[in-house]
């Protein structure tokens, strides 16, 4: 198979029906089936609850998926048959369904049929009630009259005279009263429907009774044609679904038969248009099924009219913006994935535990790299995922992540995930070549390392973050965080690459050492450059640095140092403008030969030193690129200032002891130092 052709990727899902929706459990790799299905016996037994298997297909090159089903339990197969059981009872019975587990497939308890006749009342409860309504009625109006009766006598007394018969006049209000309060009772508790009372069939009856028949007979007819269709439908997707698993498992073998690709392409494409024609098939047939004579559509209408509107179906809610926009992260991901994948099959076709953990922590790089870029919150959900997909298992790829942080804290790591942070960027930034320098990342994580002893004269360098006293209050304490993160991993990766060692960090730095003064110069340009581009792809997170190095012996004890080459590095470090580099003579010297430039300075008051010390600014904007040198003898002007530097150190520290130590909580330096 070609090279440019990328293996499926399966998985299989584990779900539990609970209540009316299945719920995903778990989720196993493409080589695991057998693991799943014996995991969905055991939920089973344990919960009581119906459970399945499916097998999830996830083409990376046109970023589809295809599902078919691997296993359903007993209790899921009988839910299913008790369910077509009921339906085919409702649809004899003419009996209206109740969507339940998603479908028409269950009807409420108690539901009357739909061509039951409507409940009718007998004779003597409408006559009761009748009576009682007109006796209201009138015990209402004999009250109304003799009131009217005697406010027309309180009239007449006081001389007002009444025109007209007094007594038609008293008979209307009685009339009036009757009616005004007899029909609203009628119409409230006398039921008018039972005034037809029961009644022996007719020819009526046997025309609805011959009508109901045929549409009994008919839609016995349409369930034929659509199940025979049905039938259809599932075979040619069976088949469609077994080329398809066929082809991802050669994909995934690796077997480079391009006669049985093709063949396996033709198969499945002729049984997904075989699906298609059934899907076309069953469509056709239940049109077909529905269609009938005018009569029958207008008195179907009329009965649908009648008819209490069907409860609203429940619409699926829809997804969020965050939602949305982690989908669109997630895709972005996956095809990085996918051409990380493609670059990788010429040098390392099969990944052993040791290199997938290096790809992983690639991968960490570039989930950083595209999390930063899409302002993205859901990193390490991400993160997961996608090591999830290349074959870890869900609790390592959980306890991955986890660690982390704790991984960041070795070089060697660090050096992969900036690998993935820089392929990443130029990536999104759609840089030809951006991940063929991979097979070199993973040749050089496999080669051993090998340890030097430490040398007594060696390179100490100090990096601090200007105005990250401000910072917090600007920017908020997760902001802040991510420029500390964004810092550390340009400084290991330089690290890395160029031999150096982490001491520690000090808040708003990392002070480190080396036991070759180049690559301490080397390593420090590399940091400015890289944070440079960082700035350039951040543009509302700008973090700008000065770095300070000095040579010399410094005094070790418990994986640290101190004495009098610490206290001139940290010094140096903050006698620097933003975004400048400054050393000591001493570095200067050791460099000799080397591809750098040094501008001097003069020499500087620097605080806590008693000397002035001679500086210079080390140019990196069109320094030449890193390059790893060996450990070599210095030469004797360099040795020679060294030991002076060195003696120096000793006097200043004996002059002042106090002055000694670095502290890791370094105070802000002051006002600038004059330079002479």
């Amino acid at each position: 198979m070609g090279q440019g052709k990328m293996p499926a990727i399966v998985n299989y899902e584990l779900y539990v029906l609970e209540g009316t929706e299945w719920s995903l459990h778990a989720r196993f790799p493409g080589d695991e089936r057998n693991k799943a299905i014996a995991e969905a016996q055991s939920v089973e037994s344990q919960t009581n609850k119906p459970t399945k298997v499916t097998r999830e297909t996830w083409y990376p090159e046109s970023n589809t998926s295809d599902e078919a089903l691997a296993y359903i339990s007993p209790r899921a197969k009988q839910a299913m048959a008790e369910a077509k059981a009921a339906r085919a009872s409702r649809q004899q019975q003419g009996t209206p369904f109740a969507a339940a587990y998603g479908r028409p497939d269950f009807a409420f308890a108690g539901a009357p049929a739909a061509d039951a006749p409507p409940p009718r009342t007998a004779a003597k409860d409408f006559v009761l009630r009748l009576s009682m309504v007109m006796v209201s009625a009138l015990i209402i109006a004999i009250l109304g009259t003799g009131m009217a009766s005697l406010f027309m006598g309180q009239l007449a007394g006081m001389g007002v005279a009444l025109g007209g018969n007094l007594t038609g006049i008293l008979f209307l209000v009685f009339i009036s009263l009757f009616l005004l309060s007899a029909v609203p009772l009628v119409l409230a508790y006398v039921p008018l429907e039972g005034l037809g009372g029961d009644r022996a069939k007719g020819p009526a009856d046997d025309a609805d009774a011959a009508r109901r028949a045929a549409d009994a007979a008919e839609k016995e007819r349409n369930d034929k044609r659509k199940s025979a269709a049905d039938e259809k439908a599932a075979a040619a997707k069976e088949a469609a679904d077994k080329a398809a698993r066929k082809t991802a498992d050669d994909e995934a073998a690796g077997h480079p038969d391009r006669e049985a690709e093709a063949r396996q392409r033709a198969e499945a494409e002729a049984a997904a248009k075989a699906a298609a024609a059934a899907q076309e098939a069953l469509k056709k047939a239940t049109t077909e099924g529905g269609k009938d004579s005018k009569a029958k559509t207008e008195e179907d209408a009329a009965e649908k009219a009648e008819e209490p509107p069907a409860p609203p179906r429940r619409a699926e809610p829809e997804p969020d913006a965050e939602t949305l926009k982690f989908e669109q992260d997630r895709a972005r991901m996956m095809k990085f994935l996918g051409a990380a994948v493609r670059v990788l099959r010429s040098s390392h076709p099969q990944l052993d535990a040791f290199n997938k953990f290096g790809v992983n922590l690639f991968l960490s790089g570039a989930a950083q790299a595209l999390t930063e870029r899409a302002k993205q919150p859901r990193r390490t959900e991400l993160l997961r995922e996608t090591i999830e997909v290349i074959g870890t298992k869900p609790k390592l790829a959980e306890s991955f992540v986890s660690k982390l942080d704790e991984y960041m804290a070795e070089p060697r790591y660090v050096a992969m995930a900036e690998a993935g942070r820089k392929a990443m960027e130029q990536w999104l930034a759609k840089k030809p070549g951006a991940l063929d320098a991979l097979p070199r990342i993973m040749s050089d994580w496999n080669t051993p390392a090998t340890k030097a002893p430490p040398p007594s004269m060696i390179t100490i360098v100090f990096t601090d973050m200007v105005g990250s006293t401000d910072l917090t209050d600007e920017v908020g304490d997760a902001a802040a965080q991510e420029s500390v993160r964004a810092h550390n991993a340009v400084v290991r990766s330089a690290l890395a690459q160029l031999d150096g060692r982490e001491v520690k960090h000090t808040g708003d730095g990392i002070m480190a050492t080396f036991s070759v003064a180049a690559n301490a110069v080397a390593a420090s340009i590399e940091i400015q450059r890289a944070m440079q581009e960082h700035n350039e792809a951040n543009p509302d997170r700008i973090i700008r640095l000065r770095v300070g190095l000095n040579a010399g012996e410094p005094i070790a004890e418990d994986n640290d140092y101190f004495g009098a080459t610490v206290q001139l590095a940290s010094r140096l470090c903050n006698a620097a403008e933003t975004d400048q580099i400054v050393c000591s003579s001493v570095v200067r010297d050791l460099c000799a030969g080397k591809p750098f430039s040094f501008e001097p300075l003069g020499a500087l008051a620097l605080k806590g030193v008693r000397e002035p010390v001679e500086a210079y600014a080390i140019p990196w904007h069109d320094a030449a690129p890193a390059a790893r040198s060996a450990p070599e003898t210095p030469t004797p002007e360099a040795a020679e200032a060294a030991d002076e530097a060195t003696e120096a150190a000793r006097a200043m520290a004996e002059s002042r002891p106090e002055a000694v130590r670095v502290k890791e909580d370094r105070v802000a330096p002051g006002p600038r130092p004059v330079r002479s």
